[in-house]
């Protein structure tokens, strides 16, 4: 289909990726975390919209955009780290809020988010890229931490990402939809709330 608007996280590699820029061009509209808008107007991409942690915009008559804390990092090179910014980002209506955590570890801004939005129909919720927790603890949730941002922001369905695609951290690629099951199970949450697609899958919200 047609692509209208493109939410874009952070500036990492594997979640900016200047090919696919390059191919969608100026014909879609941009939404990046303060001071990203640089790296697109570098590649002659004007159609950004920067938004600072708790600010909104309107994305057309019946949606809002507000970007939301995340507690990650950027960069792209040994020189620019958290030159600009990272977030999450929440879609919402009159009837409906979708909510799409970026990357992030686990930070008190989750109850907060869950607090002034009061709860989402729909989240996306990294739970791969987390061993050695020493080192990624700070940066990636796991599947223990994600079941606690399901609950924290009061997501009716929440649906796993960031994991199976990009070998960057010690666990296998297979392991954290097992290691979800068992958290969802050991933390007495129903499956159906928080489910891993399979490739090509979809669900109806």
């Amino acid at each position: 289909p047609v692509i209208h608007d493109v939410l874009v996280s952070h500036s990492h590699y594997d979640h900016l990726d200047a090919p696919t820029i390059r191919a969608l061009g100026n014909g879609v509209r941009y939404w990046v975390p303060s001071g990203l808008s640089g790296w697109f107007r570098k590649r002659g991409i004007e159609s950004c919209m920067e938004l600072a942690w708790w600010e909104s915009a309107p994305l057309s008559d019946a949606i809002a955009v507000h970007s939301v804390p995340a507690q990650h990092a950027s960069g792209r090179g040994p020189f620019d780290r958290d030159r600009t910014h990272w977030c999450g980002w929440i879609l919402r209506s009159s009837e409906r809020s979708v909510y799409f955590a970026g990357d992030t570890g686990y930070s008190p801004s989750f109850p907060e988010i869950g607090r002034r939005f009061g709860g989402f129909d729909l989240a996306m919720i990294p739970i791969g890229g987390y061993e050695p927790r020493w080192l990624m603890e700070p940066m990636h949730l796991d599947p223990a931490d994600a079941v606690r941002v399901h609950l924290d922001i009061a997501s009716r369905c929440s649906v796993a990402c960031h994991w199976g695609t990009f070998r960057m951290t010690d666990e296998r690629l297979n392991e954290p939809p097992v290691r979800l099951a068992q958290e969802l199970k050991a933390q007495q949450v129903d499956p159906q709330e928080f489910q891993v697609l399979r490739p090509g899958q979809t669900i109806e919200v």
